[in-house]
């Protein structure tokens, strides 16, 4: 038991050292062990802040998975596993900031629960990350239309996401054996 824990916190503490890097991971079957399916992922999460009517700038954990078809955003909130639980009223829009000169653009999102999906064709946000050199920073701000709901993050380094995004060969997410597509019909 004390080497099962202190190879947790090994690996907590170098996954710590990685975060924000990319490379192509796979989807566990129901057994944990892995599938064939893969998808583009963070090496560790992300971490930002958030805000509501609840709290003002409280931590947040981020994960990121893409794949051929589909960009999605999980996010827990109070950086733990608290998922973020969204108003179906709201819409939300992902802000980007990119690039030495600071480039803008601006995303639809759809959302189910902590889930938020690149709505429409995720190639926009791909060719964004595709074409950032080493060293650009990404800032991200996920907000909903009425700006009472904000996610806030950043990437330092995307750069490996090239290379991880054209090693992945999957067609479509899996989570809990469902499309990610599933949660939102």
């Amino acid at each position: 038991m004390k080497k099962i824990i202190l190879t947790i916190i090994i690996t907590l503490i170098a996954s710590a050292a990685i975060a924000n890097t990319f490379e192509e991971k796979f989807f566990p079957d129901e057994f944990e062990g892995s599938t064939k399916k893969s998808f583009v992922g963070f090496k560790n999460y992300a971490k930002g802040e958030f805000s509501n009517s609840a709290t003002t700038n409280s931590s947040l954990d981020i994960y990121f998975y893409t794949t051929r078809k589909t960009t999605t955003f999980q996010m827990f909130e109070y950086a733990g596993n608290h998922p973020a639980t969204t108003s179906s009223i709201r819409k939300y829009n992902l802000l980007l900031q990119y690039g030495h000169d600071k480039k803008r653009t601006s995303i639809p999102i759809k959302h189910s629960g902590s889930f938020f999906v690149v709505e429409g064709n995720p190639l926009k946000l791909h060719n964004i990350l595709k074409n950032s050199k080493k060293g650009e920073k990404i800032s991200f701000l996920l907000s909903s239309d009425d700006y009472i709901t904000k996610y806030r993050f950043s990437i330092k380094d995307s750069s490996g996401y090239s290379k991880a995004y054209k090693d992945h060969k999957t067609t479509g997410i899996l989570i809990n054996n469902h499309k990610i597509s599933d949660y939102f019909k």
